[in-house]
């Protein structure tokens, strides 16, 4: 918690109109209010066809994929091409990233474990903040239509792309607990960036159970104890998550590279600590009110 607070704070300061979800976007039944009023407002134009031929990305149809979030919160079997996956992973080798509890330190990744050595610090992950202006790859594929196309039917409206995260997860000898909570790894929680908000994620390295997979709680977008509810923390404990919802319900998802996922991140995830080897992760977020977006993406191409 300490860890996220100045972040937290600073978001408050800099878009006040993120209070009120801060406030009440816990609760099922606002988020749920706030969801139909949105889904009112008059849609923008249609959105173009998925190109059937050249798209990176496999994937079910628009409608099995809605199906299966508003079911369970999750749907995975997405598939990238391997040249597309290729040519991110060439990007993300070739310059340097950052971490750090401010991630202010710039290290390349394959020095993460040397610079961690000489620094001090806990590097779990290590971010391009910038990727999607400096890999032309991942700017394509932000406006990919079946992405753009999933939102809007999860959310009833057009979506807004609100982040476009790349990163790597590292395995650590000096990991931290605040370094690990910043990161969202090791711990059950739930995101309130918007009111409503899907999350495609996709692997570009192998990821196995001991690579940072990704576990996530079936169910738990859309039904969840009041005294969850009516925390003021997002984190919860493993026996606490068990307790709730059962251990059939947590989806541990792992993959080879280009294997891919969606998810509602209200719903209680986390990721695994990365013991061997390293990950590298891409991230496309989208929203209804863009309360916290961090720039203009742009929409479908």
């Amino acid at each position: 918690m300490a860890a996220r607070v100045p972040r937290l704070a600073r978001d408050l300061r800099a878009r006040r109109a993120w209070l009120p979800l801060v406030v009440f976007g816990r609760v099922l039944p606002a988020r749920r209010l706030v969801a139909a009023v949105a889904a009112r407002r008059p849609a923008s134009l249609p959105l173009p066809a998925i190109p059937a031929v050249g798209a990176p990305l496999a994937a079910p149809s628009v409608t099995r994929a809605v199906d299966l979030l508003r079911r369970d919160g999750l749907c995975a079997g997405l598939r990238l091409d391997p040249g597309f996956v290729a040519e991110i992973r060439r990007f993300a080798e070739s310059r340097p990233c950052e971490g750090g509890l401010d991630w202010s330190t710039r290290f390349w990744p394959h020095e993460q474990a040397e610079v961690e050595r000489r620094s001090g610090q806990s590097l779990v992950v290590g971010h391009f903040p910038d990727n999607e202006r400096d890999c032309p790859a991942i700017g394509r594929f932000i406006r990919h239509p079946w992405l753009h196309a999933v939102a809007a039917g999860y959310f009833g409206r057009p979506a807004t792309i609100l982040d476009v995260r790349l990163w790597w997860s590292f395995p650590s000898t000096n990991r931290s607990r605040a370094a690990l909570m910043l990161a969202g790894q090791d711990s059950f929680h739930f995101d309130l960036t918007d009111w409503q908000e899907l999350k495609f994620f996709f692997y570009l390295t192998d990821v196995g159970p001991r690579s940072g997979a990704h576990h996530f709680v079936r169910g738990s977008h859309a039904r969840r104890p009041l005294r969850h509810q009516l925390s003021p923390f997002s984190a919860r404990t493993a026996p606490d998550i068990l307790a709730a919802y059962g251990p059939e319900a947590i989806e541990v998802l792992t993959g080879p590279a280009g294997f891919g996922f969606v998810e509602d991140p209200f719903g209680f995830h986390t990721g695994a600590a990365v013991e061997e080897g390293r990950r590298l992760c891409l991230e496309v977020s989208f929203g209804i009110t863009g309360l916290l977006r961090r720039r203009d993406y742009g929409g479908p191409g």
